[in-house]
């Protein structure tokens, strides 16, 4: 056979000298079908496939064509059960073109694609910026959030980057069903990797009190990029006119404050009425020193007619109830959107130590952010701290995020709403 094979290496792929002559002695002095079974298992098919073909079979031609066949047939099948990220009639890599191609894997270094002629590993460096953006794209979205409540105390469940677009659109009742209940506390869960992966890190609101639209939207962006397998940016503005014109206030001259008082439950029914429309629709003005500029009745009708939003607030009969539910939502891969009193700490001292835990609060200071998973390293509620995400840019915290301690969310917390989203 003439066909080139050019097999990525996989997490077993550190063989040595060692490796080689004890597979040598396998192949050599025991069934070939145990000699397939360890080279399958030692999961380097670039390796093995050399040896099957050049250096095992010498003067057993039988053997050694049935190996070799069944090695490429298993291998294929693990390729075909396995899914294709994305498919190509013609793939051009510099000054090469491979043709009906299938892309089987994509590592942080390369590539493994299925074309006409076999399998080729190809390096990253190798692709267009345009070709190695449009293949993160299609790895995130051939995945699914791993997140499961019900995992073992031990395990961090957190999904990891590359493995978080879900094809479950609905998890509303699997989380409701759970309210009420305990929750199965992890040693962390934090969805920072894959907001920064998709590129909706912590933004700025600027000089505008706009921290419940902006905690809004983060959920909702981090929601439909994952739902939609690729970044999708929501206009704060549209939906700071949306509960303006919900409460009334539309018609009546922008003040400086001009959401201030906006709470979840206004914001959230705007939405529900209103929908949003695209981020380019209706950019966003930090500074709040020009008019609420009206959005034309075509953003208004497409807005929404095709808003697919549905909130759940979150409730419980104390605090500590509350929060158990909050961290239900969380164990599935939800963010929450929480509404809290806000420390009367000096804002520099505050941005430093990026936590909320023992500072004395100012009765009518509330802010909003976003939950975006919890650590708990002992399994004990009184060691949890939650992972906000803040809408004071990167400079603040932790990178834009900060942490509040369970003790401090039961005295402070105020209301919380999780969205889930369905098919437009």
């Amino acid at each position: 056979m003439n066909t080139v094979f050019c097999f990525g290496t996989s997490s077993h792929s550190s063989h040595n000298k060692n490796h080689k002559i004890l597979i040598m002695r396998l192949l050599k002095g025991f069934p070939r079908i145990y000699s397939l079974c360890y080279l399958l298992y030692l999961g380097n098919p670039c390796f093995s496939l050399k040896i099957i073909r050049k250096n095992a079979f010498q003067g057993q031609l039988f053997y050694s064509k049935f190996l070799y066949i069944m090695f490429l047939f298993l291998n294929f099948c693990s390729f075909g059960f396995a899914g294709n990220l994305e498919t190509f009639e013609e793939f051009h890599v510099q000054e090469k073109t491979y043709y009906k191609v299938k892309i089987r894997e994509i590592t942080e270094n390369s590539i493994i694609i299925i074309h006409s002629k076999g399998i080729s590993q190809i390096s990253k460096n190798e692709l267009s910026p345009e070709l190695r953006n449009r293949l993160s794209v299609a790895a995130n979205s051939n995945a699914r959030v791993n997140v499961v409540a019900s995992a073992p105390q031990s395990q961090d469940l957190s999904p990891s980057v590359g493995n978080f677009f879900r094809k479950q659109t609905d998890l509303s009742q699997k989380i409701l069903t759970k309210f009420g209940s305990a929750p199965r506390l992890a040693n962390k869960v934090d969805f920072r990797p894959q907001f920064n992966a998709l590129g909706i890190g912590a933004k700025n609101q600027g000089f505008r009190p706009s921290c419940v639209v902006f905690s809004v939207i983060g959920a909702l962006e981090y929601e439909e990029s994952i739902l939609r397998g690729h970044l999708c940016r929501y206009s704060e503005e549209y939906l700071i006119w949306a509960t303006r014109k919900s409460l009334g206030l539309d018609n009546k001259k922008k003040r400086q404050d001009e959401d201030e008082g906006f709470n979840l439950v206004e914001v959230t029914q705007a939405l529900k009425t209103y929908g949003v429309p695209l981020e380019e629709e209706m950019a966003y003005n930090p500074s709040g020193d020009n008019e609420i500029k009206q959005p034309s009745a075509e953003i208004i009708k497409k807005s929404s007619l095709t808003q697919n939003i549905n909130p759940f607030m979150i409730t419980g009969r104390s605090p500590e109830d509350q929060i158990d539910n909050i961290i239900h939502a969380l164990n599935e891969g939800i963010p929450v959107v929480i509404g809290l009193r806000w420390p009367d700490t000096s804002p520099e001292v505050l941005a430093q130590v990026a936590t909320l835990d023992d500072q004395s609060t100012n009765k009518g200071g509330y802010h909003a952010v976003l939950l975006v998973g919890y650590e708990c390293k002992d399994h004990n509620k009184p060691s949890l701290h939650l992972i906000f995400r803040n809408s004071w840019g990167i400079q603040w915290g932790r990178s834009g995020y900060g942490f509040i301690s369970f003790n401090y969310l039961c005295k402070n917390l105020n209301s919380a709403v999780f969205f889930c989203l369905q098919p437009k």
